[in-house]
């Protein structure tokens, strides 16, 4: 599985088609996302057009995109990769998914380090999957059992979500 690492900052969740406007550090961008505190929406507007992203709090966490639960999975601690997925599994039925939002993200999306200018991405610091064309709304769980502990963050489609 591949796991994303970033720089000390936070990672962002953005359409795929936007991901080329984001400044990073190169511009406000990475001060936007940096404010955020824990987790929440950022709104950028470039030459009269504007996107969202998804800022994943300031805390580094390996994060990377597990197809088989549809979802983010940053890693706060555990033994190891197994231990990590392993608690998981066994608390997905009882956990409480909170609504961040909706989003207009059609396509694709890309989680990626905040600071990190979009124009500048190479294929290895980005993680890609499919969304809705036809809204979606971001959810957020907290997972913390026995050596275990990690944040979810899934986007579903808007008649997905509660």
């Amino acid at each position: 599985m591949k796991w994303l690492e970033s720089t000390g900052g936070p990672m962002v969740v953005m359409q795929a088609a936007s991901v080329p406007e984001w400044s990073g550090y190169r511009g406000p961008d990475y001060d936007l996302a940096c404010a955020v505190h824990d987790i929440g929406m950022v709104d950028v507007v470039r030459a009269g057009r504007a996107f969202s992203a998804l800022s994943l709090s300031d805390e580094p966490m390996s994060t990377t995109w597990s197809e088989d639960l549809g979802c983010v999975v940053q890693w706060r601690w555990a033994e190891d990769e197994e231990d990590l997925f392993r608690t998981i599994r066994s608390s997905w039925e009882g956990l409480v998914w909170d609504v961040v939002g909706p989003v207009d993200w059609q396509g694709a999306v890309r989680v990626f380090d905040a600071a990190t200018p979009g124009a500048e991405l190479v294929s290895d610091e980005f993680l890609e999957w499919p969304v809705s064309d036809r809204g979606a709304s971001v959810m957020v769980a907290e997972v913390e059992a026995g050596t275990a502990a990690c944040r979810l963050i899934k986007v579903v489609p808007i008649e997905s979500a509660p």
